[in-house]
């Protein structure tokens, strides 16, 4: 299988995202003027992979080896890689054929969960709740053909996508052709924990005409838990940050509780120790605010651009990270904890304890 597997990541065919039934609910026609999206929004990230095909599976999706499942089913019937580049917005992520024509709109409220295997870490499981309450799992992988920086065929996909290549140095990926599915996986779990906390138009597609139904109300078919965690006991207790802390750097998203931790030191510093104040403000922000920063967090754009200016005004206040603290802190409670619970890392403790956190 692993060797399938790899081959199926260096091969690439244009055809359009068609002939699967499993695709029915979330494909699209690629008619741009209907899409459920503002023209002028700019998506949250975008990367070009490589989409391995589609299945439905039973049962909760918790586990990695679901996934492996999922993978040696597409083996059998011998999927085939299509190159697609990969939008994800605030409330919906959007799939692009190579022709740059959207063929899958994924309501983010409908993401079950995303996850990689230690199996196939080139490869990426997207699990959506559709409306029979059933799951889907969309699998996609790195392309490996477009991984290299400058060579023909990635300034041809580049091109084809509309996309700008930053200056890379060598050895060193582009953002948007990256080596590593961990990135998208990251975007597509802030993504869905965002949702979880605000309310979207829901809505479903149809094979057979990109004219959806364009719900007033949050969809009820795939709404998430409306369990209220509050975990702020949890950050309290070294012991058990430090379990979710391990659980986080596999999941490639230890960022978030590192910032969380890190801007609450900092409100704690005494308004008259201002020099302290400045200097722990400027740490936080490059670390994981400044662009290309080694520990970037994903919060709004707005958020980002505000602590930006203050910075470069020399605002230093107590209070100009709280906002990107309650997103974040938003992301680990209603992603981050719920997973860490239900995986092996969060098992050391027996469920009563974890009960008598405040959640």
């Amino acid at each position: 299988m692993r060797k399938w597997l790899l081959k199926l990541l260096m091969r690439r065919t244009v055809p359009q995202l068609e002939g699967n039934s499993r695709l029915s609910e979330h494909c699209w026609d690629g008619n741009e003027a209907r899409l459920p999206i503002n023209p002028n929004d700019c998506p949250r990230y975008q990367c070009v992979v490589l989409y391995l095909g589609c299945s439905e599976v039973t049962g909760s999706p918790q586990h990695t080896s679901v996934l492996d499942t999922v993978i040696r089913h597409l083996h059998r019937q011998q999927s085939v890689a299509r190159t697609v580049l990969i939008q994800v917005y605030h409330h919906y992520t959007l799939v692009r054929d190579s022709s740059s024509k959207v063929r899958l709109v994924f309501p983010n409220e409908c993401i079950a969960v995303c996850m990689s295997t230690p199996i196939m870490p080139a490869c990426l499981g997207l699990f959506m709740t559709n409306c029979k309450g059933g799951r889907d799992c969309f699998l996609f992988g790195v392309d490996v053909q477009l991984m290299q920086h400058g060579s023909s065929q990635h300034k041809r996909y580049a091109e084809r996508f509309n996309l700008t290549c930053p200056n890379v140095q060598d050895g060193e990926f582009c953002p948007a052709f990256p080596g590593s599915p961990a990135r998208l996986l990251f975007h597509l779990q802030s993504a869905r924990s965002l949702y979880s906390s605000t309310q979207s138009v829901g809505f479903r597609c149809s094979r057979y005409s990109s004219t959806s139904s364009l719900l007033s109300a949050t969809s009820t078919f795939c709404s998430s838990s409306s369990k209220a965690s509050d975990i702020s006991e949890m950050l309290k207790n070294d012991g058990i940050r430090d379990l979710f802390r391990a659980f986080l750097e596999k999941q490639f998203c230890v960022e978030n509780l590192d910032f969380h931790s890190a801007v609450s030191e900092f409100r704690r510093i005494p308004l008259t120790n201002n020099n302290l104040l400045i200097s722990a403000a400027r740490r936080i922000y490059e670390t994981h605010v400044k662009p290309n920063c080694p520990q970037l967090i994903n919060v709004d754009s707005v958020i980002t651009k505000e602590v930006q200016k203050a910075v470069d005004e020399g605002r230093f206040t107590r209070d100009m990270f709280d906002a990107a603290q309650n997103q974040i802190f938003r992301l680990l409670k209603y992603d981050c904890w719920p997973r860490f619970i239900a995986s092996t890392e969060g098992a050391p403790l027996p469920v009563d304890r974890w009960d008598s956190i405040a959640l």
